[in-house]
């Protein structure tokens, strides 16, 4: 992961990142013509996002092993 220090964002980001309850919503970084460059993901989301990944690969190696042992 690459990281930049809080103090190097501009002031709009910074207040988005230390709102009250920022996990209820992601932080989408546009581009000129509108388009999504970039999201900003707070730590409770990150690890969130972490778990849900982690789950679903446990999900599918299980499911290897079931077809590689023919259940």
């Amino acid at each position: 992961m690459r990281t930049v220090d809080v103090g190097e964002v501009g002031d709009k980001l910074r207040s988005l990142i230390n709102e009250r309850d920022p996990v209820d919503e992601d932080i989408g970084i546009l581009g000129a013509n509108g388009e999504l460059l970039a999201v900003v993901l707070t730590k409770d989301a990150y690890e969130f996002f972490l778990r849900k990944v982690e789950e679903e690969e446990d999900r599918q190696d299980l499911q290897t092993v079931k077809e590689f042992l023919g259940r």
